[in-house]
């Protein structure tokens, strides 16, 4: 399959996925999209962009003052699970950002015994842990929180790892649409 199409299909199953906000294996599965887009060896968005070269942008919604001095305390588990994406985030201190792929991956979405979780540790998390691409075992530290906080909260019937993934899985889509245009409009 040539990497356009597989991009455009991703992005298809990936919109089918996310749209089914209480189901935990659909939302699962999204992660190992986000992976294939994202983080792999040479992540698919890397591969269509080569030859773009577009400025792809991502919209985050994110609440600067309030997380720094959350995190003066240390917090045993924070989470919003659609928090990152700025059509869903309710928090009136909130404010949108236009973030790069580098700082999009590297933002917290998660805090958890007073560590931050970046969208990619949590997007590893499920797909490497919890069975997006493989079903693993947790091996480090923030792993084994994760995997326990997760197993212990459920957000609308589903784990708190995987609602977190509509959040991000939103994101992405609206960071990818220019991308999208492009790849739908021409060959590449």
């Amino acid at each position: 399959m040539k990497p356009s199409n597989l991009f455009l299909e991703t992005l298809t199953e990936l919109r089918r996925r996310l749209a089914a906000i209480n189901d935990e294996y659909e939302l699962v599965m999204a992660s190992g999209l986000l992976r294939k887009l994202l983080l792999d060896g040479e992540p698919l968005v890397h591969q269509l962009n080569r030859g773009l070269r577009l400025q792809l942008r991502f919209p985050i919604a994110t609440t600067d003052a309030f997380d720094a001095a959350l995190m003066r305390y240390h917090p045993v588990f924070d989470l919003s699970p659609e928090g990152l994406s700025p059509k869903f985030n309710l928090l009136p201190s909130a404010v949108t950002k236009q973030v790069d792929l580098d700082t999009f991956l590297a933002q917290r979405a998660a805090a958890i015994q007073g560590r931050e979780v970046s969208v990619k540790d949590l997007i590893r998390q499920v797909s490497h842990i919890e069975g997006g691409v493989h079903a693993g075992t947790a091996r480090t530290e923030i792993e084994r929180l994760l995997a326990a906080a997760s197993e212990s909260v459920r957000i609308n019937g589903v784990t708190m790892t995987a609602a977190t993934i509509r959040g991000i899985g939103l994101v992405v889509l609206d960071g990818l649409a220019p991308l999208e245009a492009a790849v739908t409009e021409g060959p590449l």
